[in-house]
């Protein structure tokens, strides 16, 4: 018997901290703006919580305030590498802890991968105790059809619901707002067409520069004399004419070494982003395809023209191109001015 309570107070100790229902709702209705509302019911008990706290993920939150919670109290705290919110929570009159909700916006940086753009949400169902029933709720234009959701329209937008059976307690809140795969393998064989079209324009104006620079003339050979002393036609007339030089077979072959190291070198930059950027930058996949080889082809023109050959010339600016797009592109304005603009014209 005494064994069966000391159970039973340990069951309702642990079961003091934890969470009765929480849903959460994500507005990105304004483009943007994505704005989030918490709500968060703890389990009353013996021992009710009287503060709490939430990790709201990466990135600076704005407009934080509480929604229908009289009496709680709510303040971010700063020095985490994560947003972080503290709270105190107001008591009934049996002293069990009343609902909390609050809300709070942050500019929205869409992650775009191969077959889209991509929005996660990692830290939204992530919590240090039991949570006993999550809701998730979407609140998009009616343009978007998030995958796992059902959604129905609701006046000037849609209101979306996870699938059945989704999401646990660990799953990371992923919504897809567009598909851009299509203008992604477009632009893909843009650049394609851009190195092979580079690579023979830059082998052709390479081959005239080397001639140019180490061509030489060729020898006119006249008819040996004949020493038996029979009949020979008369040389011809000479002719004014400039013979043009020509570019010595081993020359050729460096030229083209050249040719082929500086384009190959800005073509590998391009293939390694592309296999290691997905999803690592705001910067749209299909316009990386496309600034790529325009950015990268008159450098490496440039290097396969030097005797010296400096094929570390696009590699650098190859790699320099890469951290730009991956560290600049997260401030960058090119997501809001060119990319929503291009991909609402090419999917929507």
């Amino acid at each position: 018997m005494f064994l069966a309570l000391l159970a039973l107070m340990v069951s309702m100790s642990a079961r003091a901290a934890a969470i009765d229902e929480y849903s959460a709702t994500v507005d990105l209705r304004k483009p943007g703006v994505e704005r989030f509302t918490l709500s968060l019911k703890y389990w009353g008990s013996h021992d009710p919580v009287q503060e709490g706290f939430k990790f709201l993920g990466e990135g600076d939150i704005s407009k934080l305030h509480l929604v229908d919670s009289p009496g709680a109290r709510i303040r971010e705290v700063p020095g985490y590498a994560s947003a972080r919110v503290e709270y105190t929570l107001a008591k009934d009159s049996a002293n069990n802890p009343l609902p909390i909700t609050f809300t709070f916006e942050r500019r929205r940086w869409e992650r775009h991968h191969w077959d889209g753009r991509r929005l996660d949400y990692p830290w939204i169902t992530r919590f240090g105790i039991p949570v006993d029933d999550t809701r998730i709720a979407l609140l998009v234009p009616t343009s978007w059809s998030p995958r796992n959701y059902d959604c129905e329209i609701e006046q000037h937008h849609k209101r979306c619901h996870p699938m059945s059976g989704w999401p646990d307690p660990t799953s990371n809140i992923r919504i897809h707002t567009a598909n851009t795969l299509a203008l992604n393998v477009l632009a893909a064989t843009f650049a394609c067409a851009c190195f092979v079209g580079g690579f023979f324009g830059i082998r052709r104006l390479a081959r005239r520069w080397w001639t140019r620079e180490r061509g030489v003339v060729p020898v006119v050979e006249h008819p040996a004399p004949d020493l038996l002393g029979g009949y020979r036609a008369p040389a011809p007339l000479p002719v004014d004419t400039e013979l043009e030089p020509v570019l010595l077979e081993e020359d050729g072959s460096l030229c083209d070494a050249g040719v082929r190291a500086a384009v190959g070198v800005s073509a590998v930059g391009l293939i390694a982003f592309v296999l290691t950027g997905d999803g690592i930058s705001t910067v749209p996949m299909w316009l990386v395809l496309l600034v790529y080889p325009l950015v990268l082809l008159p450098p490496a023109g440039y290097a396969a023209l030097r005797e010296e050959r400096k094929p570390w010339l696009p590699l650098f600016l190859s790699i320099g191109l890469a951290i730009a797009i991956v560290v600049i592109g997260d401030r960058a304005l090119v997501h809001d001015a060119v990319a929503v603009v291009v991909e609402s014209v090419w999917i929507r």
